[in-house]
């Protein structure tokens, strides 16, 4: 304790005993897919100070809520801290955005006023043949002016951009489940497996099935 070293050389009596440090621990799982766009674009470790006068009645709040709810144990005390969990993930997230608004990427386009809807709703439905037209309408921009400023703020083009989703739930889905390479290509926006298939590999650098059985022999030789 730095205050109690301090007032031993000094010669003061030692200061009782105080807590440099309060920690709140715990672990948040995700589906993979889509979620792992988000992930991916954040930094590891993601380091957050919410400690600013903006935000931190918030999250005293916040956390005096989890803990209680979690000393408590009361019926419904584990939907409460999860969705309080919930809540605090997403303050942070929107603390870093907020310092990392100049920055390319996910996160730059989902905290983006007029960019955000059209963003989500690409990741709420990859399977849609999706036009830079319609996106734009979604973003009240007409369709040059948001292929201009999504590129700025992604780093990548609007269609560029809806295939890396297409592909992220693909592969996902090639790992997680037992369907076939072209019901996982309609799903994610293709009418054919040929096309699917060559969009996976030009994204991926492999085809579909060559992704899947690699998966699989990496798995057996772990166990």
């Amino acid at each position: 304790n730095d205050r109690a070293a301090a007032a031993r050389e000094s010669g003061d009596a030692a200061l009782p005993d105080e807590p440099d440090v309060d920690l709140l621990c715990g672990r948040f799982v995700y589906a993979p897919g889509s979620s792992a766009l988000l992930l991916d674009a954040l930094p590891d470790p993601l380091h957050v100070s919410l400690g600013g006068a903006r935000t931190l009645g918030t999250l005293q709040t916040v956390i005096a809520l989890m803990r209680g709810e979690a000393e408590r144990r009361q019926p419904g005390a584990f939907a409460i801290v999860t969705a309080l969990s919930h809540a605090l993930f997403a303050m942070a997230l929107r603390v870093y955005g907020e310092h990392a608004a100049q920055s390319t990427g996910v996160l730059a386009l989902l905290t983006d006023a007029r960019l955000g809807a059209s963003v989500q709703a690409m990741l709420d439905a990859p399977e849609r043949a999706w036009t830079i037209a319609e996106l734009g309408e979604r973003a009240a921009m007409s369709r040059a002016t948001y292929a201009r400023r999504f590129n700025e703020r992604a780093g990548v083009t609007v269609m560029d951009f809806l295939t890396r989703i297409r592909m992220t739930i693909a592969s996902d889905l090639l790992l997680r489940t037992r369907r076939s390479a072209a019901e996982i290509g309609e799903a994610v926006g293709y009418q054919s497996e040929a096309a699917f298939g060559k969009a996976f590999a030009q994204s991926v650098g492999m085809t579909p099935g060559r992704y899947r059985r690699r998966a699989q022999a990496d798995d057996a030789s772990e166990t």
